[in-house]
């Protein structure tokens, strides 16, 4: 079984790219928000896990700005200490916390999204 500590990037989100693809991020946030863990086997909440860990690597690169205002900064070190290899699930760990751990996911991704749209909205 891969865990989420197994594979850092999601396909399609390999970090480092400069073009951030808002729809499908938006798409993979809905998606994971639709997931039950009642359906949902560990495999299916792994690869979802990985994909927004993946964007949210991505995001967090455009996010950093000089322009920064204090809670958005604030944003990125929870972003940071989420993010971080001690934090994420294992093989061994319960399949009801590697879900949980999906669900403080989407919420951070779905931030990290908001706060790129709107950055990206002033620069234009």
């Amino acid at each position: 079984m891969t865990s989420v500590t197994d594979e850092l990037v999601g396909a399609g989100a390999e970090a480092g790219t400069s073009t951030i693809p808002v729809k499908a991020i938006s798409d993979a946030i809905d998606k994971a928000w639709a997931m039950s863990i009642s359906t949902s086997t560990r495999v299916e909440i792994d690869a979802t896990t990985n994909t927004l860990v993946g964007y949210m690597h991505r995001l967090q690169g455009q996010a950093l700005g000089e322009d920064q205002d204090r809670a958005a900064l604030q944003m990125l070190r929870m972003v940071e200490r989420h993010l971080s290899m001690e934090k994420r699930p294992t093989s061994r760990t319960p399949a009801h916390d590697a879900f949980g751990y999906l669900k403080d996911t989407i919420v951070f991704a779905s931030t990290l999204l908001s706060l790129y749209q709107k950055t990206h909205e002033r620069d234009t």
